[in-house]
């Protein structure tokens, strides 16, 4: 690595303790790439807390270039990296608003004397581990941090991803039971198989019935698929027959139902599989005691399942010592599951649960570290042979438009991509101007933000709830970004700009007045509200009230709106599990790292009917052909363990 020369940041004091030396030496051994964006105060403090700990000298061969390994893996969790891998460090580097040419003008060691110097260290402990538990002393105290190949984890996330690891393989390899041990073969009711779940025209199963069949006779199963392709109505039909199943006839007191646990990782998530289930349940016309006691699961988050200790939150109350008492557990939207909330949630899960997991692997994963339900997916998982993919979309139609453009997306097509926005078709409006520039905003974007706008405040301003929550859902600007000229923040001032021309009452208005619409952004368990859902304040008897946006509306106090924010535009990554009559895209220019494949697929997909996508050429490219690349060593430790497969 080449020599650094830098003075240390303005922020490092000088009180000649050791804790600030080892400070001072670690900011200058980052300055030229914290320059640049890649490292802020935690990778600085965390670093030079490892090392003084470690008792590192300071100016020691090879110091800088431990420095940077180490600060590197500190930096990986919160960029949505399990780990740093050393071989690739480089190349996975992505810096929001950082110029490419910048960040490829860093210094970097050469990768082997890199990983050997790194294990060498004190700090790190090489996999296999030994046996600590057959070590005296000091020695039972394992390092910070792991080196497993080239891949440089924090211990903690090390031991998730082995936790995670040997859960599966131990539920891949579980087998099938008698029924009555509450996991593996399970007794079907035939009849019923067949009324919920016909075969095709041509007499075989289709995928929704091979998905029931397979969770049915398996202790954990992975249900995957794309919006509309009939996630929750299998879902309903498969509870439907575990539940037929553990009650005789359904009708009359037999041996006991079993017990189900209905979770998501967030609590609009959650809602959102209730109202679902509930929807499906109601049109699979069945016996009215197995309806009645579908309908009465109500789904919550994973960590409240879990018994989430708010004063310690890396623990729970649910755990290998003390399990969860469900015979079976359907986690959806598993795409947006974190590696150590993955790990947290198998480790609480007794051999006798019946595991199903659903969700869409295309879509954007984790903001946390980890792409865990993509990783299942992989032929290397030893759960692959458990994935069933439901590959038929019934919200968007077997020729849409819609429909076409995410298959492609999905495939990472760039010319299918091309040719179905460039086809002329009302579903698709594409406009090839650069996002940045909004000092020439397409007319176009303008009149639809201000369509939305004005629907939401027109029927928030004649009281009329249903009306101003159907305008909620008719058009929506979905932003890559917070900031910037192209992000929410933005746009939710301009919309209210545009507004204020066309209703001038709304310019005046402060606060949560009539026929604004707003974001809840924190789960709030008392008033029953969850992060990400949206609230209109309408007028009630001369009053502003709101109205919590749902199959079934809601008033909600003003008093209890604490953690809100305007909801004129919406992140892609917070429509997740939306859906919008006419999704309106903004994309950031090209170069811009969080263009992704995942990201564009998550965004076309919340249209329901159109769809408009504003964004160069180059940008819809870059998406297509970049996917998601999170440091992980699931796929290659299975691959290891399975050299055949």
């Amino acid at each position: 690595m080449r020599s650094i020369d830098a003075r240390p940041a303005s922020w490092v004091t000088h009180t000649g303790s050791p804790i600030d030396r080892h400070l001072e030496a670690v900011t200058s051994v980052l300055a030229p790439y914290a320059a640049v964006g890649v490292f802020g105060l935690e990778e600085h403090h965390v670093t030079a807390a490892l090392l003084r700990i470690g008792g590192i000298a300071l100016d020691g061969p090879g110091t800088g270039d431990l420095v940077l390994a180490i600060a590197l893996a500190v930096r990986s969790p919160s960029r949505g990296h399990v780990c740093v891998d050393l071989r690739t460090a480089p190349e996975r580097l992505v810096v929001d608003g950082a110029d490419g040419d910048v960040l490829d003008a860093l210094a970097w060691p050469d990768d082997q004397a890199w990983i050997e110097l790194v294990a060498a260290s004190t700090l790190v402990a090489r996999t296999p581990l030994p046996d600590w538990a057959e070590l005296d002393g000091d020695q039972r105290r394992i390092p910070p941090l792991i080196l497993d190949d080239s891949r440089l984890y924090l211990e903690r996330y090390w031991r998730y991803e082995s936790q995670v690891i040997a859960a599966v393989a131990e539920r891949a390899g579980l087998a099938v039971r008698p029924p009555d041990d509450g996991v593996g073969a399970h007794p079907i009711d035939q009849q019923l198989l067949a009324d919920l779940l016909p075969l095709d025209d041509g007499g075989e199963p289709t995928r929704q019935r091979l998905a029931v069949t397979e969770a049915l006779s398996r202790p954990a199963t992975v249900i995957a698929g794309g919006p509309g392709t009939g996630k929750t109505y299998t879902i309903a039909r498969l509870l439907a027959l575990l539940v037929a199943g553990g009650s005789g006839d359904g009708a009359s007191a037999g041996s006991r139902p079993p017990q189900i646990a209905l979770a998501a990782p967030t609590g609009k998530a959650a809602a959102r599989m209730t109202e679902a289930l509930r929807q499906a349940v109601e049109g699979a016309g069945l016996d009215g005691v197995v309806a009645g006691h579908l309908n009465d699961l109500t789904a919550t988050t994973i960590h409240r399942l879990l018994g989430h200790d708010f004063d310690n939150p890396t623990r729970f109350r649910h755990h290998a010592g003390q399990p969860l008492p469900h015979d079976v557990v359907v986690i959806d939207e598993s795409s947006m599951v974190s590696l150590p909330l993955m790990a947290k949630l198998l480790d609480a899960l007794s051999p006798r649960t019946r595991l199903v997991l659903v969700g869409d692997p295309d879509q954007l994963t984790s903001v946390e570290a980890g792409t865990v339900l993509g990783d299942l997916t992989h032929r290397a998982s030893p759960l692959f042979d458990a994935v069933v993919r439901l590959d038929r979309s019934h919200r968007f139609g077997e020729h849409s438009p819609i429909g076409e453009l995410a298959n492609g997306l999905r495939l990472g097509d760039p010319d299918a991509v091309r040719a179905t926005m460039e086809a002329s078709d009302e579903a698709i409006t594409w406009l090839p101007v650069t996002a940045s520039a909004w000092d020439n905003i397409p007319a176009e974007i303008e009149r639809l933000a201000l369509d939305a706008a004005e629907g939401v405040y027109d029927a928030g301003r004649e009281g009329d709830a249903q009306a101003a929550v159907h305008a909620l859902g008719a058009i929506r600007l979905l932003c890559a970004h917070r900031r910037g000229g192209s992000g929410v923040e933005a746009w939710n001032e301009r919309v209210a700009e545009l507004l204020a021309r066309t209703r001038p009452g709304s310019a005046d208005q402060r606060g949560f007045a009539i026929g604004t619409p707003w974001l809840v952004t924190a789960n709030d368990q008392a008033n029953r509200l969850a992060n990400g859902d949206a609230v209109v304040i309408i007028d009630i008897d001369g009053h502003p009230s709101g109205i919590l946006a749902g199959p079934e509306l809601r008033t909600v106090p003003l008093s209890h709106l604490d953690a809100v924010e305007p909801f004129q535009a919406l992140t892609i990554h917070k429509s997740q599990g939306s859906e919008f009559d006419h999704a309106v895209v903004i994309l950031p220019p090209p170069g811009s790292p969080i263009l992704t494949r995942e990201l564009l697929y998550t965004a076309v997909t919340r249209a329901k009917s159109r769809l408009t996508i504003v964004g160069e050429a180059e940008a819809i490219e870059q998406a297509v052909r970049r996917k998601t690349d999170r440091a992980s060593g699931l796929i290659e430790r299975w691959e290891a363990d399975q050299p055949g497969r």
